[in-house]
């Protein structure tokens, strides 16, 4: 008999502190409740109006009057309409190909970063090149290609803008890409012309030619969906063995 109520005082603590514990960390629906109203309404928050919160409400809600100043921000930031006009010339296709160039070490290398950086991970540059965004007349392309995990790997800073950076001198290098591809043809005119460039790393034509492309190499019609249903790829450009390339031994590229 003792030992039977020993056993029964113990199954009652163990489950008394359970229920404690859980409690704790939950909070009562009255406690999460009465902050949210508090997070949500524009008075200012007061320590005497303030309830104790549980471990979970904390990691999953901001509080405060400015706890929704970040929702989405960036959404808001990359909406751009589709439907506006498109009017560019020649000239502004010019200028914005002479900037292009000016970032990349020769056409078709993967563009510099025109602005410092502190990279921690993707994340630090996907927040603004995921999809592109505009704030007043500066422009973050989106990204041409799919995530990858190391952005710098490719893409190096151009220049440290800070006043006191060290100078540091551009590496000794002579080598010469090959020159840029111009237009793409046209199988009679009024077609639409063929892709003139690579398609690698580049699956994306928005982030060139979207809405939020440069001036001169806006499409007229961005909120067209398969771009590749009307312009075809160049089959030289992209290396293809059907191009009648002079391949090496086994089908390798020379």
């Amino acid at each position: 008999m003792e030992a039977r109520t020993l056993h029964v005082a113990v199954a009652i603590v163990l489950f008394g502190a359970a229920a404690g514990f859980v409690s704790g960390i939950r909070g009562t629906a009255a406690d999460t409740a009465s902050l949210r109203n508090i997070a949500t309404s524009a008075r200012p928050l007061t320590f005497a109006a303030a309830s104790a919160r549980g471990y979970k409400d904390e990691r999953e809600h901001r509080y405060g009057p400015n706890s929704a100043v970040y929702e989405g921000v960036f959404d808001k930031l990359a909406i751009v309409d589709v439907n506006a006009p498109v009017v560019q010339t020649e000239a502004d296709r010019a200028a914005a190909l002479a900037k292009r160039a000016s970032r990349r070490a020769y056409d078709g290398a993967p563009p510099t970063i025109p602005h410092r950086i502190i990279q921690m991970g993707p994340p630090d540059c996907t927040a603004c090149h995921a999809t592109g965004l505009k704030i007043g007349q500066l422009v973050a392309p989106k990204m041409s290609h799919q995530l990858y995990s190391n952005c710098t790997q490719c893409h190096a800073v151009m220049a440290d803008p800070r006043t006191d950076a060290p100078k540091v001198d551009p590496p000794q290098n002579d080598f010469a890409g090959l020159v840029a591809w111009g237009k793409g043809t046209r199988a009679w005119p009024g077609a639409p012309p063929t892709i003139p460039h690579p398609t690698a790393m580049r699956p994306d034509c928005s982030s060139c030619h979207g809405p939020l492309g440069a001036v001169g190499l806006k499409t007229p019609h961005p909120y067209r969906q398969s771009c590749t249903q009307c312009h075809v790829p160049n089959a030289m450009n992209d290396q293809h063995p059907a191009a009648g390339l002079n391949l090496g031994p086994g089908g390798a590229m020379p």
